[in-house]
């Protein structure tokens, strides 16, 4: 039988902790021989020091480390919660066993419970939260440092030099003093309390086959903090995509785009934050993420631009990871390289700005407004002090005639750019979110044609029209319930749009498209076509329904026709020509949109048209209108728009 040696504290409690450990590898199957070691730490000696000073993270375990780290003992087993984080580099956990009671009890002379204990009544407790919790239940009470082991503190609680004590519930329980239970408190505890930790140096992959039969953590899922960047669902990476696909359950941000959640798969929880208001609050949320990590859950925590750029994902890995929790973590593109780069401001530049610096003033008082001496300078978080960042930069040498960037609203529909400089920067207006860019590289600032397109997909767009694209659907098509019907009978299938496909073939399935004779509208729906393995598809002379009709006109055969539940044109009063509604198109909530925001509004379809003018009423008479066919153009004429203004784009 091989063999360890094992250590601890030379406490009782650390001792029947390492029986513990063994009596769960016998459950398991496994006997191992013990050689035991037990020391006392610097925590053990020095009993005076007030455990809620800041003491040194090894205080109770440094002599034990060194034993494990120079090779006198293979294992160290501790009570989890007391372990300092980060372990030594050259240490790890390799098993956290089953928990036990996670409760804290009162311990009191007589058997008091707390609502029984006098006013004044003085409290032993090392521990800062408890001290809180335990205020919470009774203010008119004395909380006051204790020292020693759990005997020694029970001791002083019979000795009348403390009224009661709190005490770890699964500790009296090992110690077989759990008639000293007076009460179980009824406040909040260490995640860890009531598991214990086995500590081995790195390296050791015979120590770590060993303890994963009793390890809990097998069971435990991951946490993955995944950056969202900022704007729509093409700003994030791959990687990020496919974390969302697997995930059991995402929580995400409040400024998330839409269309990035419809890549999600599993529960979508909202935690996100906004100026004056949050779903949760970051203690919720990093419990939130620990409950579903342990219930053996795929977890995504999904924020906004990067996790560890003013994002509180390094408060929440380690969180995560003081517990025992996988953590992985994707970066995102930060706001200020989408607002950078979407107006052509090179944050760096060589021989121009070769130095960046990243602040918030989010945090800081007013008299600590951070000026760093870099080219370029970009605050989060920072416009509503706009005004004391002016006099901080004045006061730290930067020149009034300095340009100043203020990008709003990042990649949403509504984001806008003011270009100023530090003498004037606390006059202008700006919307919130915002990030500030300062220095000589603002000079370069380009603006591009911004297009707002308004149909269901940006693959649509003709790749002749140059800016930037903001997608702002006002429609959206989902499938309908329907029955089958008999379609034999029709030589002729015509689809009028991409989604007709898509939604024919779910519910009649691929290969009857190859057992009839098929027509599309236009590139758009020949190339959806294309994708279900259909090779000959007929096209009209020009891509739009009059032209269709003519078609039609000349066909061999009846002719089936899938659409939406708003279709109606020349097709359906064809007599040879049976519609079946398939899917429905409905309009899409959002924002109404700044003038100001956009140059030129794209147009896929009638019905887009109509959806954007009950959202914004009006096009402003500054503004280039892109149209898809004839009847989207024929659409806006009919509500007085020029026809001069409007430039069709014929593929549908």
């Amino acid at each position: 039988m091989r063999e360890y040696k094992v250590i601890s504290r030379k406490s009782n409690l650390a001792q029947l902790q390492i029986e513990e450990v063994n009596s769960q590898l016998k459950e398991a199957g496994i006997t191992i021989s013990l050689n035991k070691t037990f020391v006392d730490t610097i925590g053990d000696k020095d009993k005076k020091t007030p455990l809620t000073q800041k003491l040194p993270a090894d205080f109770f375990t440094r002599e034990v480390d060194s034993a494990i780290l120079n090779g006198e003992a293979d294992f160290a087993v501790h009570s989890a919660k007391d372990l300092p984080y980060p372990l030594h580099r050259d240490m790890e956990i390799v098993a956290l066993t089953k928990r036990a009671d996670k409760t804290d009890s009162l311990v009191t002379a007589n058997g008091e419970k707390l609502h029984e204990l006098p006013t004044g009544a003085v409290i032993g407790t090392s521990s800062k939260i408890r001290e809180k919790e335990i205020l919470a239940l009774r203010d008119d009470i004395e909380i006051k440092s204790i020292r020693g082991n759990i005997e020694e503190r029970i001791a002083q609680v019979d000795n009348g030099a403390y009224d009661a004590v709190i005490i770890a519930t699964c500790a009296l329980h090992r110690l077989g003093l759990s008639q000293r239970v007076a009460e179980i408190l009824p406040i909040e505890t260490h995640d860890l309390q009531g598991h214990l930790a086995i500590v081995v140096k790195k390296g050791k992959p015979e120590l770590q086959k060993l303890f994963s039969s009793i390890d809990v953590r097998k069971k435990y899922g991951s946490v993955i903090l995944a950056g969202a960047g900022v704007g729509d669902a093409d700003n994030v990476s791959l990687k990020v995509l496919k974390a969302l696909e697997k995930a059991d359950i995402v929580y995400y941000d409040a400024l998330i785009a839409s269309d990035l959640l419809e890549y999600i798969n599993g529960e979508l929880f909202p935690v996100g934050k906004v100026k004056g208001y949050q779903k949760k609050t970051q203690d919720e949320t990093n419990a939130l993420l620990y409950k579903s990590a342990i219930e053996g859950k795929i977890v995504v925590r999904l924020k906004g631009g990067d996790p560890l750029i003013f994002g509180r994902g390094a408060e929440e890995s380690e969180y995560l990871l003081k517990r025992g929790a996988d953590v992985t973590i994707l970066p995102g593109i930060t706001s200020a390289s989408t607002a950078a780069a979407t107006y052509n401001i090179p944050i760096t530049m060589r021989a121009e700005a070769r130095s960046l610096s990243f602040v918030t003033s989010h945090t800081f008082d007013d008299s600590e407004i951070e000026v760093p001496n870099t080219a370029t300078i970009i605050y989060y978080m920072s416009v509503t002090k706009r005004a004391l960042l002016q006099q901080a930069l004045l006061v730290n040498g930067r020149e009034e005639s300095e340009k100043v960037a203020f990008v709003s609203n990042i990649g949403r529909f509504n984001e806008k750019v003011l270009i100023c400089s530090i003498a004037t920067m606390d006059s202008v207006e700006v919307e919130t979110p915002a990030v500030i860019i300062i220095g000589d590289v603002v000079n370069h600032y380009r603006k591009e044609k911004r297009i707002i397109y308004t149909g269901l997909s940006v693959e649509n767009i003709e790749t002749s029209i140059k800016g930037v694209i903001v997608h702002y659907p006002v429609i959206t098509t989902q499938a309908i319930d329907a029955e089958k019907e008999e379609i034999s009978s029709y030589k002729n299938i015509v689809f009028t749009s991409k989604f007709a496909v898509a939604s024919f073939v779910k519910l009649y399935g691929q290969e009857l498209l190859k057992q009839h004779s098929i027509i599309a509208i236009g590139e758009y729906t020949k190339k959806e076509l294309e994708q279900y393995g259909v090779i000959s598809i007929i096209l009209p002379e020009e891509p739009h329904s009059d032209s269709l009709v003519e078609l039609l006109k000349e066909v061999d055969g009846d002719i089936f026709y899938p659409c939406s539940n708003i279709s109606f044109n020349k097709i359906h009063i064809l007599e040879n020509v049976k519609t079946q509604v398939l899917y429905k198109t409905t309009l899409v909530e959002q924002p109404k949109l700044d003038d100001a925001c956009y140059d030129a509004v794209y147009f896929s379809s009638p019905s887009t048209v109509d959806n954007f003018l009950a959202i914004n009423e009006k096009i402003a008479d500054d503004k280039i209108i892109y149209a898809i066919g004839k009847k989207t153009e024929e659409k806006l004429t009919a509500l007085g728009y020029k026809k001069e203004r409007i430039v069709n784009v014929q593929k549908i």
